[in-house]
């Protein structure tokens, strides 16, 4: 299935919630598809339509509006920069 501009496809079993850590706002990760890259969601993001996935497992995916991709409506968003940070070493005695 082509790309459509401002949709982003994303398997339909969604993932855990959780709350994001910049702003604390609700989000449900999900999955892009095709490249199953996790992309956290709106809690409220409800899908525009879905398809059926065009590989040998026929999953079910659904488009959703970029609109309600957490990425576009975090107020903390340039934040992050979508790599994960090396922990810090503690120092020895530093509690954590």
């Amino acid at each position: 299935m082509p790309e459509q501009p401002g949709v982003i496809c994303v398997y339909a079993r969604p993932q855990n919630g959780g709350v994001c850590k910049g702003c604390g706002a609700r989000i449900t990760w999900a999955y892009t598809y095709p490249n199953r890259k996790a992309h956290p969601l709106d809690a409220d993001s409800v899908a525009l339509s879905t398809f059926h996935a065009e590989d040998d497992n026929h999953e079910l995916i659904e488009r959703h509006d970029r609109a309600t991709s957490h990425f576009a409506t975090c107020v903390k968003s340039k934040d992050f920069s979508g790599k994960s940070k090396p922990r810090r070493e503690r120092e020895p005695g530093e509690e954590g």
